[in-house]
């Protein structure tokens, strides 16, 4: 019986000790696999964001060669860049024959050379277009230890011309390597795709250009050659000696890998000392049984001499005795022979037994831990309550006890345990107490928290990415701005015409460049789901003849025809005008480039259509050069374009085809191609647009072209406040504003410009948005708090792309946007714009009755006159427009500022019979849905129709609308020609329901 005891419990305490073993190793493969997932998500970002810095230094470099220059100004640019990179001893660049001439803290004395560093000599032999990372070294113009990431530079020839690099502080990584908590014994290090060690920590030596250590353990040998980008497994250190479990991941698509270890000493030391006690304890028990044993038996053939008359009784009460003892003795030793700690508690919550690792926990003998209340007492007050409420439950149910509680121990540490028990039965059955033990799950939550925070740093980084790209379309956008506008001022000088042919080369190069940075910027933000469809009525035809006018004078240039066939599609239609032009621009700009002879068509096929509205198939067919059908499958990748030959001919980025099928799938169609070499193609997209409604516009406004001279001829002298803080832009803009007649004053700065817009009056105001001390939007909150200054127009002068900001522009109380880099021809339209409508406004004229919409002003009060509106709207200048409209079409309004008050005047006994309701969204007291609520409740035999007025009209605001019972919405701000079309709609319905 002994033996088999024995066997039993060697069983349990191997098995234990194995999963005990099996769960430490998994968990710190996890924990190695997370660490270098951390940090190379932290040197993708950095590489990658370096990498792209040296890409537009070697690209300026080439730009300067083509033109025949030499860039005196690139040291400039490339400390430009330095700034832009933390953790960076450098940015620097060399001639061919390794002299270092560009960059920043060079000395015009110490001549440097880096032809025999061996990322020079690397980058030399490969001659691709591709980065390479040096080999550590000591950097002589600091003094540190750096790491080269390199792009060697060309020649427009092709030519190699040298090399530009970036020298990352090594100290910097160190420090960020030394935050990596990996044990006593683990390690850190940073190498190649050669095994060639650039950092590790502890550090075993600095290697450089002339001493390499490599890691020579077969199972990295084996990862690499195998191709793997990440691996875990355990191996002995060839540096060291050490036994560890070991992580790489190689970083992005660069040829450098992260490696993580853990000694398994570390990870085992625990285990270990499991694996003594446990030895120690069979050993005891081992000893203890046989003593007992001996005992046992001793005294048994003592009682049998005694004793022969009361044989039988005496035998079976000292086997029962014997059974009882054994028992009680085998609970105890598995009791204190598990990892848990163990106990067992009545029915009364009374302790009636606990295992001594609760003495050494709680650091207080076992006798004392019970008549306090047993461990009960040593849970978390904040968990307290969790565990009676378990307790309670285990009682009604007559089931399992189980709950998840904290425990402080003697030395004050809190520790985490799940908890279980189960009922223990009396020989009828009824329960008597409950078994249980505390399993400490301390280290998997922190297991747990360590993953939650990898996955908040990989967030983080995608954050970053985007904040870099807002940047970058920033900084890039306002030189720019620079450029092209200076460019127009020149051309309008007298100058001679081999300088004009060089400008306009200027002008087209920057235009080239700025199509590209909105290609990328589109892209980017389709990659990051943030580009949203917007949703407006437009006429169809105006969109495809938009696009053909654009390119109009390239065809003709060329001797191309450009027709139009918008076939029997519905000409209103619904969904986003401005990127449905941009798709058949892409694909229309692309056809007059591949044809030298023929003509372009393009044309929209209906292919479905019902109450939901249609399926638009549109087509540009030209008669070019074709693509050959094996490259029809790539050519909406992106960077594609069919072959490498097309590519240098007729040059682009391979972005265009992509972007326009991505906003294809956005519309709900989607997008391709079919063609035959030399015979021409035809490039397809389709979309789902919903049914729209309007009517033309009127020309309100002048043509770009026209503005300037319709400026001078009838705003000469007008006030304009420029607030801009760049210098150059600023010079920029007040030339050309002066061009055109305009008094121009100007603030450096958002406070600035609050400062004199309270000293005097002007007519318009241009605000950038970006500015130290005070920035534009800042600025334009100050201004709108000043009376006077409620309906002043204000247009923001924007670099960043995103709909975002430009939505940020219109809450913060600006009128309209014009985006960097300023066209002069769209400015001054602009301000043609804005100049007629201030003046407008500020004279009170009265409109016009021969346009449009005084035609169709005239309309409305002939068919419904005597008409009463109801306008429920909070805001007093949004007020003022839908009334003084309403009223212009001889409609008679009242009007009520919120719910509360539009309810009030529904109530009244004198009210006017309101044929149509507008109500606006967001009003305090009540707003629009809950007015709408309160009417169809209360006055439901009325039926009247109630139009939405909403800034916001997403497809879950127009639910929300009709939800509410709503029957139409109009957009804000409120285009009189929208205004119009529904009223005269919901005025005739109401008069055929009635």
């Amino acid at each position: 019986m002994f033996m088999l005891v024995l066997a039993v419990m060697c069983g349990i305490v191997v098995y234990s000790l194995m999963q005990s073993y099996r769960n430490q190793r998994r968990d710190a493969e996890e924990t190695v696999s997370n660490l270098t997932l951390s940090l190379e998500n932290f040197l993708n970002t950095h590489f990658s964001v370096a990498d792209r810095i040296l890409k537009v230094a070697v690209d300026e470099y080439l730009q300067a060669s083509r033109e025949g220059r030499q860039p005196p100004d690139f040291s400039q640019s490339l400390g430009k860049f330095e700034r832009l990179l933390p953790n960076t001893a450098g940015v620097r660049a060399c001639n061919a024959e390794g002299d270092v001439i560009y960059g920043v803290d060079l000395s015009s004395t110490q001549k440097l050379s880096v032809a025999g560093r061996q990322f020079f000599k690397e980058v030399q032999a490969s001659r691709l277009d591709m980065p390479v990372f040096g080999l550590p070294l000591k950097s002589r113009v600091t003094g540190n230890w750096v790491l080269p990431l390199v792009r060697p530079l060309h020649q427009a020839d092709g030519a190699f011309a040298g090399a530009v690099y970036v020298n990352t502080d090594v100290y910097a990584l160190n420090a960020i390597f030394q935050e990596i908590q990996t044990g006593q014994h683990g390690t850190v290090a940073l190498f190649d795709a050669d095994r060639r060690i650039y950092i590790r920590l502890p550090q075993v030596r600095m290697v450089g250009d002339e001493v390499v250590v490599r890691f020579e353990a077969e199972e990295t040998r084996k990862a690499l050659a195998d191709g793997r980008k990440e691996a875990v497994y355990t191996t002995v250190s060839s540096l060291d000696g050490w036994k560890r479990i070991v992580g790489f991941r190689r970083i992005g698509n660069y040829p450098l890998y992260v490696l993580v270890s853990l000694s398994e000493d570390d990870v085992l030391a625990d285990w270990w000392k499991d694996v003594r006690n446990n030895v120690i304890f069979l050993l005891l028990f081992v000893i203890a049984g046989g003593v007992l044993y001996t005992a046992l038996r001793r005294s048994w053939h003592e009682r049998e001499n005694v004793l022969v008359t009361l044989e039988n009784k005496d035998s079976q009460l000292e086997r029962t005795v014997t059974e009882l003892s054994v028992s009680e003795e085998r609970f105890r030793t598995l009791a204190e022979g598990l990892p848990e700690m163990s106990w067992i508690v009545d029915r009364q919550g009374v302790t009636r037994f606990l295992c001594s690792k609760w003495a050494e926990f709680a650091g207080i003998n076992l006798s004392d831990l019970m008549i306090s209340g047993g461990w009960f007492e040593l849970v978390h007050p904040d968990d307290a309550l969790a565990v009676k409420d378990a307790w309670n439950r285990a009682l009604a149910t007559d089931g399992e006890f189980h709950v998840t509680c904290r425990i402080c121990s003697h030395d004050g540490n809190l520790r985490t345990f799940d908890v279980n028990g189960l009922p223990q039965r009396d020989g009828e059955g009824h329960i008597v107490a409950w078994i249980g033990s505390h399993f400490d799950i301390t280290e998997r939550e922190s297991t747990q928290l360590v993953l939650a925070a990898a996955k908040e740093e990989a967030e983080a980084a995608n954050r970053a990415k985007s904040l870099f790209l807002a940047n970058m379309s920033h900084e890039i956008r306002t030189p720019l701005n620079a450029i092209i506008g200076l460019t127009h001022l020149l051309r309008r000088d007298n100058m001679q015409p081999r300088q004009v042919d060089r400008l306009e080369k200027v002008d087209s190069a920057a235009g080239h460049l700025l199509s590209i940075i909105n290609d990328i910027l589109d892209i980017s933000k389709i990659e990051a789901g943030k580009l949203q469809l917007e949703t407006e009525d437009f006429h169809l035809s105006i969109v495809m003849d938009h696009v053909r006018s654009l390119l109009a004078d390239q065809a003709a240039a060329k001797g191309l025809s450009f027709t139009v066939d918008p076939d029997g599609v519905p000409v209103w239609l619904r969904g986003d005008a401005v990127r449905l032009r941009q798709a058949l621009l892409n694909y229309a700009g692309n056809a007059i480039k591949f044809t030298e002879r023929g003509g372009i068509v393009l044309r929209a096929v209906l292919l479905e259509q019902n109450d939901d509205g249609v399926f638009v198939r549109f087509e540009i067919e030209d008669s070019g050069i074709g693509i050959a059908p094996e490259a029809l499958p790539r050519l909406f990748n992106k960077f594609e374009q069919a072959d490498i030959a097309i590519s240098r001919t007729y040059g682009g980025t391979g972005l265009g085809l992509a972007i326009t099928k991505r906003l294809a799938q956005l519309m709900g169609g989607d997008a391709g191609a079919s063609s035959e070499p030399g015979k021409g193609s035809i490039f397809w997209l389709t979309a789902r647009l919903h049914h729209g409604h309007g009517v033309m516009p009127t020309n309100a406004f002048a043509r770009a072209a026209d503005a300037r001279q319709l400026i001078l001829d009838r705003f000469r002298h007008s006030s304009v406040l420029l607030v801009e803080d760049n210098a150059i832009n600023r010079e920029l803009a007040m030339e050309l504003l002066h061009g055109a007649g305009l008094a121009v004053d100007v603030a450096e700065n958002g406070s600035e410009a609050v400062s004199m817009a309270r000293a005097r009056a002007y007519d318009l105001v241009l605000m950038d948005i970006q500015m130290p001390v005070m920035d534009g939007l800042q600025a334009t909150r100050s201004i709108r708090t000043i009376p006077e200054w409620q309906v002043v127009p204000i247009v923001a002068m924007t670099a960043n792309a995103f709909a975002d900001d430009r939505a940020a522009c219109k809450l913060a109380g600006m009128n309209d946007f014009i985006g960097k880099p300023v066209d002069p021809d769209m400015l001054y339209a602009l301000i043609y714009k804005w100049l007629t409508t201030a003046k407008a406004s500020s004279a009170q004229a009265e409109p016009q009755v021969d346009g449009l919409q005084g035609k169709i002003a005239l309309a409305l009060q002939q068919e419904f006159p005597d008409t009463y509106l109801l306008v429920v709207e909070d805001e007093m200048i949004n007020q003022m427009v839908v009334k003084e409209n309403l009223e212009f079409a001889g409609m008679h309004v009242d009007l009520a500022a919120d719910g509360v008050e539009a309810l009030a005047r529904l109530g009244e006994d004198a009210r006017p019979s309101y044929a149509l309701i507008f109500m606006d969204l967001h009003m305090p007291r009540m707003d629009g849905l809950q007015t709408t609520r309160q009417i169809r409740r209360l006055h439901a035999k009325l039926d009247i129709p109630i139009i939405a007025m909403t800034a916001s009209a997403s497809d879950e605001d127009m639910q929300a609308c009709m939800a509410a019972g709503m029957n139409d919405a109009v957009d804000k701000p409120i285009q009189p020609e929208q205004l119009y079309a529904v009223l005269q709609k919901w005025l005739r319905h109401r008069r055929s329901v009635q």
